[in-house]
């Protein structure tokens, strides 16, 4: 649990930056969404046997031994904060943006000789920061784009070492999330501060493949405005 606590309170000092900065009303949003998983989940694969078929008999039992096991990838939760830089000039479009994501899998090694070696729970928290352009801004409805880059906490399981070698245990890795659209719609009257949002895009925090570059995830949740 220390694990947990400690890079959660990292990841949230990131996003309170903007409070620190300038707080003012109508300029900072805050969201929090669940995801679909990001690249680094996806990834993942079961019961790989690549290569054996050089290796001989001896070969293939020790990397099936070593490389086979079953996962489940569970969905993302985040929570994002947005803060306003201007609401005139060449500014007026742009707000920086913070991130801290929260991801999960189970995971259970296996062997063709001695069966399974127990169930693990794979945990991996995010920071990330970056800015937002909105496209479009309306009564009701804001449209953007942006971009995040950060820095991730994994805790010790074996999964981090299996599912690509950008993501041992033995050093934390530079992650990313592009948005290509986000939407917010506002809830209520033009007074209310509460609206509900989406986002499409490739990373670290959400992505529907690996395999095919930018084949962007899904987003969405609960907005609110101060």
């Amino acid at each position: 649990m220390s694990f947990i606590k400690r890079h959660i309170a990292i990841s949230m000092f990131a996003l309170i930056i903007p409070y620190m900065v300038h707080a003012q009303d109508g300029r900072i949003e805050i969201n929090a969404a669940i995801s679909t998983a990001g690249t680094y989940m996806l990834t993942d694969y079961d019961f790989n046997t690549s290569d054996n078929d050089s290796k001989g008999s001896d070969g293939m039992l020790n990397s099936l031994k070593e490389e086979s096991y079953d996962s489940k990838v569970y969905p993302s939760v985040s929570v994002e904060m947005a803060y306003r830089l201007s609401d005139n000039g060449m500014l007026r479009r742009w707000s920086l943006v913070g991130m801290t994501g929260f991801h999960f899998a189970d995971y259970e090694p296996k062997s063709i000789i001695n069966g399974s070696y127990g169930k693990q729970k794979a945990i991996k928290t995010d920071a990330l920061l970056g800015v937002r352009f909105r496209i479009m801004e309306k009564s009701h409805l804001t449209m953007y784009s942006q971009a995040m880059v950060g820095i991730d906490f994994r805790n010790g399981s074996d999964y981090w070492t299996v599912t690509g070698c950008t993501h041992s245990q033995s050093s934390n890795e530079l992650v990313y999330q592009l948005t290509f659209l986000g939407l917010r719609v506002k809830i209520g009257r033009r007074s209310s501060h509460l609206g509900i949002m989406t986002e499409l895009g490739y990373g670290s925090e959400y992505a529907l493949g690996s395999m095919i570059f930018f084949l962007p995830g899904i987003r969405a949740g609960v907005s609110y405005r101060f």
